[in-house]
């Protein structure tokens, strides 16, 4: 059931999707387990990892002492993320004591909340990165967002705070401002935050996110929106309910999530803290640009009229190895005769030749979900292509990071 909204009613469920990839123990049948699940890491595309820490800490008023004893401790973090702040504007960043950090936050006022007390968000990233707050078109969710650039990546990290039975007009909201950011930037992501919906089952695997259990029409909006965007949800650590309200949200499979062994205050029940590692791709030293000369392209006038200034032998008393050997004999006429060849970048076509057996089929699924469309033209049509042009796309960049 996909819930009637302003933001849910053009997304593709799940399940529909299986109507083109079959069900999953089909699809894993089919195409084998040659992907790769979440917890899993390629050490072969990337250098480093990311270090976020991640905690709903009910409340930091009280806690500013401990917290600046504890801080020495969380230097080995890049990135920490805090809900359930409940500061105010007369608490200042500087008395926080995160020393060496850049902090962006949003504290509980009239426009996100009709309460005074509790919520807020933190976003703490360390000084020596670079980094700037991400401006959003809301202003009634407790959220915010910050983009943090590394080598060649830009890395975009957000913190949301739902409240307990959050109306629906909230979450889309959220929803909104991440559809929003997400378009203009289109960088990697992390979106940590207390989503408050408990006693769903999460799960996420390469035909993407799924939930199941008690789903009400917020759930649903949540669930289908971060579907419709490709990202998993890889908090899979419950609470002493056995439910999981610190949700973790990524675009990327290959981001881990571990209990903390070291909270930055004495942790919640409901919460407990959450270490985060995000792979970031090195820079490349070497470019990956081949070139070529283009023969079919070159100036053959000027060329003739180079040779010509030349007296070079004719073959009947030069062969012509000798011939080629005499006319580069020096760096100098080599180097003008080189120059008349434009140099043009190589382009790999586009060409299923090669691809696994599991890529192959499902392109021409895709393929096949188009012709559909083209036919009918109609919004359901569309919606199902647009749903495999993305898996697609999400199965060919696994395939070729791996």
């Amino acid at each position: 059931m996909v819930v009637n909204s302003p933001i849910s009613e053009h997304l593709y469920t799940h399940h529909n999707i299986n109507t083109y990839l079959c069900n999953r123990d089909t699809f894993s049948k089919t195409f084998g387990n040659s992907y790769t699940n979440h917890n899993y890491v390629s050490n072969n595309i990337c250098n480093s990892n990311l270090k976020i820490f991640y905690q709903n800490v009910r409340g930091l008023k009280t806690k500013l002492i401990n917290i600046r004893c504890a801080f020495p401790m969380f230097s080995i973090y890049d990135i920490i993320i805090l809900t359930e702040t409940w500061l105010s504007p007369d608490i200042k960043d500087a008395e926080l004591g995160f020393v060496g950090f850049q902090v962006y936050r949003l504290d509980r006022n009239p426009n996100n909340s009709s309460f005074s007390r509790g919520g807020g968000v933190l976003i703490a990233i360390k000084s020596s990165l670079e980094s700037h707050p991400v401006p959003l078109n809301v202003s009634n969710v407790e959220q915010v967002y910050a983009l943090v650039s590394i080598n060649i990546n830009n890395f975009l990290v957000g913190c949301v705070y739902l409240p307990p039975v959050a109306p629906l007009t909230i979450v889309e909201s959220h929803l909104s401002s991440v559809e929003n950011v997400l378009s203009n930037l289109k960088p990697h992501s992390v979106f940590c935050g207390d989503f408050n919906i408990p006693h769903i089952n999460w799960s996420s695997d390469l035909l993407g996110l799924s939930a199941s259990g008690d789903l009400n029409p917020v759930s649903h909006t949540i669930v289908n929106s971060f579907l419709f965007h490709n990202f998993f949800q890889l908090n899979s650590i419950s609470n002493n309910q056995g439910s999981t309200l610190d949700l973790i949200f990524s675009n990327s499979n290959k981001v881990t999530v571990c209990l903390a062994t070291e909270p930055l205050v004495i942790p919640d029940s409901y919460h407990p803290p959450q270490h985060i590692r995000v792979p970031i791709k090195a820079k490349n030293k070497y470019s990956n640009t081949h070139t070529y000369k283009d023969f079919k392209s070159a100036n053959y006038y000027a060329i003739s009229s180079f040779l010509s200034y030349y007296n070079i032998g004719k073959p009947p008393f030069l062969c012509i190895q000798l011939m080629v050997q005499r006319l580069f004999s020096t760096k100098h006429c080599f180097n003008q005769f080189n120059g008349m060849f434009l140099i043009r970048p190589f382009i790999l076509r586009n060409s299923l030749t090669g691809l696994p057996l599991f890529l192959r089929i499902s392109y021409y699924i895709k393929k096949r979900a188009h012709a559909a469309y083209k036919r009918s033209n109609s919004p359901a049509n569309y919606s199902a292509f647009s749903e495999l042009r993305a898996k697609c796309k999400r199965l060919s960049k696994i395939y070729y990071q791996s």
